[in-house]
C-alpha cells in the first residue's frame, strides 16, 4: 500500500512465505529474507520504521529486541510507527474476545507469546527507557488496537 502511493522502502521477514506474499500483486513489496532482531543495514538508515502486528507474537525478549533495532535504524529525528494488540479497561468485550479468538486460533507458541506480551504490559513495556517520543496514538477495533508514531529524539 505504501508503495502504491510513492513510498520506497525495505521488509524484512524469517518467512520466506510471507515474503512470497508481499512479492505479489502490481506493487510488490522490496522485502528480504533477515532476522529483524539483527539485519544488515547500517543505523539511521531509514526515516521511517514500521512494524504490524508482529511484536504480541514473539517472546519479550525478542521483541525487545526488534524494537532496539528499530530504533538503531531510524534516523536522528525519523519516527517508528507501530501498530498492535493493546488491551485495556477501554477495550470492548467484543473486541477483547475477537481478538483472543484470533490468536488462541494461531495457537502453540504465538498463543503464549500474546498473553506473556499482556501479562508483561504490551507495548508500553517494549518502549521503556528507549529514545522515543509519542507524537500520536490512535485505537481501533473497539480500543483493541493500537497504532502509535513516535519520534527518535
Amino acid at each position: 500500500m505504501l508503495k502504491a502511493h510513492g513510498f520506497e522502502g525495505k521488509g524484512v521477514d524469517l518467512s520466506e512465505a510471507m515474503l512470497a506474499v508481499a512479492a505479489q500483486g502490481e506493487h510488490s513489496a522490496d522485502c528480504e529474507l533477515q532476522d529483524a532482531t539483527e539485519t544488515n543495514y547500517e543505523d539511521g538508515s531509514f526515516e521511517l520504521v514500521t512494524t504490524t502486528f508482529a511484536l504480541h507474537e514473539k517472546k519479550h525478549e525478542t521483541a525487545r529486541k526488534i524494537v532496539e533495532e528499530m530504533v538503531r535504524l531510524t534516523a536522528e529525528g525519523g519516527e517508528i510507527l507501530i501498530v498492535d494488540y493493546e488491551l485495556s479497561e477501554k477495550t470492548s468485550l467484543l473486541s477483547k474476545t475477537m481478538i483472543y479468538l484470533i490468536e488462541r486460533f494461531a495457537g502453540g507458541e504465538h498463543y503464549k507469546h500474546f498473553k506473556a506480551y499482556l501479562a508483561k504490559g504490551g507495548l508500553a513495556a517494549l518502549l521503556e527507557q528507549t529514545p522515543l517520543h509519542e507524537v500520536q496514538r490512535h485505537y481501533f477495533g473497539q480500543h483493541g488496537i493500537v497504532m502509535v508514531l513516535m519520534k527518535k529524539v
